[in-house]
């Protein structure tokens, strides 16, 4: 009977420093590059609830989002023109995400800028896949460049942002990114710790992007020295 208490004690005792340790090792991580709202804002486990589909795109004419049966890629509910567009008038939405193609009139562009203007005029910024079609006199050949063999997107080997050696997509080009704490500062020494998620590229982020517009907040490339290696 004393063995048995004793065990019992001893499991109480686990199922505590469990529970703490719990706690601890997620509280860490608030201070990751996505630190707002739950798992789920971004995340499906199954693409499945009440017997429908969870994942989301954006459709083609651009007034909303449809549900689409094929999951993507780690657990994603939506691809990168998903989830930072909207319909609404707003650059920031709700979880803090920027947003930087709005299918309505909006106020407030931020740094980026904003993909809404490609579709009333092709010349206006970069025709980006999921977005746009291929640009009408550049086609697939970037200015400066030399033709690609896909269209331009947001990141991976024909993207801006992220890993872009060959063979990465939007998806692979940026795993990880979103998480990385970059409360040590902009290093470049990973996509997460690089200015803008754009590689080995160093620089100081407004923390709301230049939304508010301001001389005194705003984004900042780091410069060098003439010279300087």
């Amino acid at each position: 009977m004393k063995c048995a208490n004793n065990i019992k004690r001893l499991n109480k005792y686990i199922l505590v420093l469990l529970m703490v340790s719990f706690i601890l090792f997620f509280s860490n991580g608030v201070n990751a590059k996505v630190n707002v709202g739950h798992c789920a804002d971004c995340h499906t486990m199954h693409n499945s609830q009440n017997n429908a589909s969870v994942a989301y795109e954006l459709n083609t004419s651009y007034t909303g989002y449809d549900t689409v049966s094929t999951p993507n890629n780690y657990l994603l509910k939506s691809d990168c023109a998903g989830c930072h567009s909207s319909t609404s008038t707003a650059t920031i939405d709700g979880n803090e995400t920027p947003i930087v193609f709005n299918t309505s009139n909006f106020s407030n562009p931020l740094a980026g800028g904003n993909f809404s203007y490609v579709l009333s005029d092709d010349s206006m910024g970069h025709n980006v896949d999921f977005i746009t079609a291929p640009d009408v006199q550049l086609g697939l050949t970037p200015p400066g460049g030399s033709t690609m063999s896909s269209q331009l997107t947001c990141a991976g080997e024909y993207g801006c942002h992220g890993d872009r050696t060959s063979g990465k997509t939007n998806y692979s080009g940026t795993k990880g990114a979103h998480h990385t704490d970059d409360t040590g500062g902009i290093t470049g020494a990973s996509i997460g710790l690089s200015y803008r998620f754009l590689q080995g590229i160093l620089g100081t982020e407004d923390d709301d992007w230049e939304q508010d517009n301001t001389n005194t907040s705003h984004n900042e490339y780091k410069g060098s020295v003439f010279g300087e290696t």
